[in-house]
């Protein structure tokens, strides 16, 4: 879709269709593309709808685009599935069975979940057969999701592509390569120029033609068949899925590993734009409450989705396409804060005053670093902020000429002159290894074998540098202590570098601003924690995986590079050591060491990528406990959301606060808007985080008449009387909940 050449006159090349529409069947994935053909070519749009009802088109894949699976928000991905299911629904003769997604950097644990929850039974891809180092073993076979109890019937084409030009090498590869022989009776072939479209050609179709005859096909080849559409394939390896293999958790592709970091401003831009649309839709439901029905968001929600939803797709948002595409992203991006800031600005009020709204079932810590104020938001509140009353719990200390004290009433901890922390401690325990430091900086040699923009090879933890940082000094006020330093290097970077502990807070922050101009360079945060694990905890979509920490096989030395989700914790019992990272996402933890890539510099498709001006944070939270009781996820979460949250006019009549109670810390209330089908009824999203079982107790102080749950497409059935304005129900690990409430 977005690779080498520009996003926003895409609708021009959709119009090719034309050209290979009648040849045979042709398989078309992403509602978006559809929606430009219906914009620029509607006659060729109807066209298509009369091929669709004569089976020679098939739209397939269920989603907006062929998107991103590891840098999304769980409810990006869930966008995903419910506008595009709904634009197939609406358009197209029906939702997609298949989730066709045959190109992406890897596959979140969690997709099995999601598109299940979206009507999707069926799952294709081949990107795995790219791994560098392991084998995928399997082509046919079950995969489970993080739930556990979730599952795709799933198949990767042994031709280990998707644009065959159905040559008798291709077609015998695809048999000697097949991995499932035995369990299941069949592989798929996809042909056709797939990568940049076209569809297939003349003489591929003669070729199939030949392969599929009656008469037995092209002697020493084995049978070939024309599926009439992907899910006739599907419901012949279901007559045989008993005998397949299963494969639990994500789909990790041992490649392309440099996409979780490459053009930090459009993973930041992205993070921002899913940050700032969970809290509109919030004052949108609250507004429709109170106005009886009536939308703030008066065209729905979808048109404000659907720009941010094409900048997912899996070369853009991953940062490996050419400047004008990261140009026209940017622009998307931009286009989109201004019309969420035009429509916040336009709410009326008595009187001016403002405020913050927190959609989240936990409260939102902030701090104010123009006027140093303290305070706090509670949960699923829309209001002003709770100011904290003055305390004198920080204390600073200058220990030698070059050593610094800093501690407020939760941590303490000791600073050399390159802000690196030498001793970090509670009331309990120290946190940095004996000799070691935490929150120090490292440049790396970064020149992939392959694909600059694409990937980081393992190679590149051979070539660490330490940048020096110069011109230590402390900036303190009533509420913060402040180091600052600059972090300068010969190609010309320039960053402030600053560690910030505000009072009362269970962390301490590092920012980085300036000028960014290095070339195959990879910057990153390194933190040497006081902690014995075999594993470390990644933050993802709706949850969190445990990967290993050491290098005893070929599987996990490939994954030295991996993404993680707004924080990341080493933890041994009694205690650990989280990084929250709101829009970074590749990490390494090998023994007792976490780093965190935070800035790459290759040159191609786009020599510019990642240069000028960065903005960077992220903290480093101690914990003793586990990082379920400390509220580790919850922190990142709130500590994410206080680096993107919208100031809004507060309306009297719509101040509210614990609009929604959670009985259980283990549930998350994550998103709250109103229904995409009626405009009395919201949704609630909630997803169990902890890895437990047990039974949550829904309340709120609005007076909803009626409840149901439901899927992600929001799709009703029976209504429940919601009595004493509360619901109970029991989650399981990682279980994500949609549930629906009538007023």
């Amino acid at each position: 879709l977005h690779y080498s050449w520009p996003i926003l006159p895409e609708s021009n090349n959709v119009g090719l269709w034309k050209c290979n529409l009648w040849f045979y069947r042709f398989v078309c994935s992403q509602p978006q593309q559809y929606e430009w053909v219906r914009q620029d070519y509607p006659s060729l749009f109807e066209e298509i709808k009369l091929a669709i009802g004569r089976g020679q088109f098939l739209p397939i894949g269920a989603t907006w685009i062929e998107m991103d699976t590891n840098i999304p928000s769980g409810e990006s991905l869930v966008r995903q599935f419910l506008y595009g299911q709904s634009y197939f629904k609406n358009h197209l003769n029906g939702f997609s069975k298949v989730f066709w997604l045959p190109d992406t950097f890897g596959y979140s644990a969690q997709l099995p979940q999601i598109a299940q929850q979206a009507g999707v039974k069926y799952f294709v891809t081949q990107k795995l057969s790219w791994n560098l180092v392991n084998k995928f073993p399997h082509h046919s076979f079950v995969w489970h999701g993080l739930d556990g109890r979730s599952t795709l019937l799933s198949h990767f084409p042994p031709t280990d592509n998707y644009c065959s030009d159905l040559s008798c090498k291709e077609i015998l590869h695809t048999v000697n390569n097949f991995a499932d022989k035995g369990r299941a009776t069949s592989a798929m072939v996809l042909f056709g120029y797939g990568d940049g479209g076209g569809g297939p050609t003349e003489s591929q179709l003669i070729r199939a033609n030949l392969l599929s005859a009656a008469d037995g096909g092209v002697p020493g080849l084995p049978p070939c068949k024309m599926a009439s559409t992907p899910t006739e394939f599907f419901e012949h390896l279901e007559a045989e899925q008993n005998r397949l293999s299963h494969w639990h958790g994500e789909l990790y592709l041992e490649l392309h590993q440099g996409t979780f970091t490459t053009h930090a401003r459009i993973k930041q831009a992205n993070n921002r734009m899913e940050f700032y649309l969970k809290q509109l839709e919030f004052i949108d439901a609250i507004y429709t409450f109170h106005s009886g029905g009536k939308r703030l968001l008066t065209n729905g929600v979808e048109r404000l989705w659907r720009p941010i939803l094409l900048n997912q797709f899996h070369d853009v948002l991953p940062g490996s396409c050419i400047k004008d595409v990261v140009d026209d992203a940017m622009a998307i991006y931009s286009e989109v804060s201004n019309s969420i800031m035009k429509i916040i600005d336009g709410i009326q009020v008595e009187d001016l005053s403002f405020g913050y709204v927190n959609p989240y079932s936990f409260p939102l810590f902030i701090y104010d670093c123009k006027t140093d104020n303290i305070g706090e938001v509670p949960p699923c509140s829309f209001c002003s902020i709770n100011t904290s009353p003055v305390k004198s719990d920080l204390a600073f200390k200058v220990i030698g000429d070059h050593n610094y004290n800093l501690k407020n009433s939760k941590l303490e901890m000791c600073i050399d002159d390159q802000l690196r922390i030498i001793s970090l401690k509670d009331d309990l325990n120290e946190f940095v290894a004996e000799n070691s430091s935490m929150g120090f900086f490292t440049l790396y040699t970064d020149v992939p074998l392959f694909w600059d923009a694409w990937d980081v090879m393992d190679y590149h933890l051979e070539t660490c540098t330490y940048p020096k940082l110069t011109n230590t000094r402390v900036n303190n006020t009533t509420n913060t202590l402040q180091l600052f330093a600059n972090l300068n290097t010969s190609s010309g970077t320039d960053l402030i570098v600053s560690l910030t502990l505000v009072r009362d807070t269970p962390y301490v922050k590092y920012s980085l601003k300036g000028q960014w101009n290095e070339s195959h360079r990879l910057l990153k945060a390194e933190f040497e924690c006081d902690i014995h694990s075999s594993s470390a905890t990644f933050g993802t979509q709706f949850g969190f995986l445990e990967r290993s920490s050491r290098s005893n096989n070929s599987w996990e030395t490939a994954q030295f590079e991996v993404c993680g989700h707004k924080w990341t914790t080493l933890y041994q019992h009694g205690k650990g050591v989280a990084i929250l990272a709101p829009s970074f996402y590749g990490w390494n933890v090998r023994g007792n060491k976490i780093s965190l890539s935070l800035l790459r510099s290759p040159k191609s498709p786009d020599p510019t990528a990642d240069i000028g001006y960065q903005q960077i944070s992220f903290a480093i939270l101690p914990y003793s406990g586990t990082f379920q009781e400390k509220s580790v996820i919850q922190t990142a979460y709130a500590f994410a959301m206080s680096e993107n949250l919208i100031k809004v006019p507060l309306m009297k009549t719509l101040q509210s606060s614990n609009i929604f109670y959670l009985s259980n810390k283990a549930v998350i209330l994550d998103n709250i808007k109103i229904s995409e089908n009626e405009s009395n009824v919201f949704v609630l999203r909630l997803y169990e985080a902890f890895g437990s079982s047990g039974v949550c107790r829904l309340k709120s102080i609005l007076p909803f008449k009626a409840y149901q749950f439901s899927n992600l497409l929001e799709n009703t059935s029976q209504w429940e009387n919601f009595v004493s304005s509360a619901v109970e129900f029991h989650f399981t690990p990682f279980k994500i909940f949609t549930i629906l409430l009538k007023f």
